[in-house]
């Protein structure tokens, strides 16, 4: 069983509601009742869940991109290009080319040696390769974990590792300032960010969150970690004290606390500088500044999400559901599912390329790309799950 697995198990034993079983066990009981069932009844009901299936449709394929084992981690190059994946299984990272839909190479960090313990991937050991990003002249590339509780500094164009500075315990998401100077990386077991400088990799500070270090979560828990839209605020989800902290870069003060409902993921409005805040109970987008409320997304059930993403023109959604081996992609003016993709096994990290035109989906098959403008998937994922976003319950 695998991280994800394990990190899903006890969620989905609480929350799936069984409604299929519900209106089976009702037919079985009015059948009994009325003696009503038979072979023509059964058939013809079969013959109508066809017609109704067909008539629906079938969620969008992608092209699968194999790219490693246990691929956690991407980005894409400015010029919509290239993009960029790790494998914490084989601590790599693949180059893939967008236009020939292929791995062009792979940088090997060489796998972590393997232990007597009863760890199945390297996430529940701490070490892997994960987060990814490069810079905007596409020439460098800036991995977590790639060596262990390590930022690694990788020449695209030779294709080789060129520096190695020390973070902190198993760094995983990592974002760049615009100006692509400084590198900010979550440390998910420390339960701290540390910053460094891009020309030299000197350290030159780290925010501590709150509760103290993360060594009773998972190792492999989702996590995120934004840039506000001018650089001086830095967000971060913290798993121990189940909130959202807000950090000035300048000093690298605490100035904001968000109580969100245990937030997972995190991504930044493109043109207001909003922060929408992916957590249990739905999205939520908040002023960057004043830190309030300004939207909020319901979700209609308990659905099972933990990553995210918004279109680069900001009016549309895609999240990744790993129980479900589906995204949905929502408009933000309706909360409407707009499209639905078969993405194969543990869909996790998601992202458009910048120029809209492809969603990448990272999933246990490798990386999945979409035609971002295939809706054909939408009647198909709402007659299996329904709407994504409902209006809130009054009171």
């Amino acid at each position: 069983m695998s991280w994800r697995d394990r990190f899903n198990h006890n969620e989905a034993t609480e929350q799936l509601a069984l409604p299929g079983l519900r209106q089976l066990a009702a037919v079985m009981a009015a059948c009994f009742v009325l003696a009503a069932c038979s072979t023509t009844n059964d058939s013809a009901s079969e013959a109508a869940a066809k017609a109704a299936a067909a008539s629906v449709g079938e969620l969008a394929k992608g092209t699968v991109i194999p790219v490693g084992n246990v691929p956690a981690g991407l980005d894409i190059s400015a010029d919509s290009k290239w993009l960029y994946a790790t494998s914490n299984g084989d601590n790599t990272l693949a180059v893939v080319d967008l236009a020939n839909r292929n791995v062009a190479k792979t940088i090997d960090g060489h796998a972590p040696a393997k232990t007597s313990d009863d760890c199945q991937d390297n996430f529940c050991r701490g070490v892997g390769a994960v987060g990814v990003a490069v810079d905007a002249n596409g020439r460098r590339a800036y991995v977590t974990s790639l060596r262990p509780d390590s930022l690694v500094f990788v020449d695209l164009e030779k294709g080789r590792i060129v520096r190695t500075v020390r973070a902190q315990r198993f760094p995983q998401n990592i974002v760049l300032s615009a100006d692509g100077r400084r590198a900010y990386v979550f440390n998910v077991v420390s339960n701290t960010v540390s910053a460094f400088e891009t020309a030299n990799g000197r350290p030159f500070g780290r925010f501590d969150l709150k509760g103290g270090d993360a060594r009773d979560e998972p190792f492999g828990r989702p996590v995120g970690l934004v840039l506000s839209a001018d650089g001086k605020r830095l967000f971060a989800t913290d798993g121990v004290a189940g909130t959202v902290e807000v950090f000035s870069t300048v000093n690298r003060k605490l100035i904001g606390t968000i109580d969100a409902s245990s937030p997972l993921d995190l991504q930044i409005d493109p043109h207001s500088g909003n922060l929408l805040v992916l957590s249990r109970d739905g999205i939520v987008e908040y002023d960057a500044q004043t830190l309030k409320p300004a939207n909020t997304l319901h979700f209609c059930g308990t659905p099972t999400a933990y990553h995210f993403a918004l279109s680069p023109d900001g009016s549309t959604l895609a999240v990744s559901f790993p129980q479900d081996g589906a995204v949905a992609t929502i408009a933000r003016d309706s909360g409407k599912v707009s499209g639905g993709y078969a993405t194969g096994n543990n869909p996790e990290a998601l992202r458009y390329t910048p120029d809209g035109a492809t969603l990448a989906v990272v999933s246990d098959g490798g990386v999945v790309l979409f035609d971002a403008s295939d809706r054909s998937g939408a009647r198909a994922y709402v007659a299996k799950h329904g709407e994504l976003f409902c209006p809130a319950a009054a009171g």
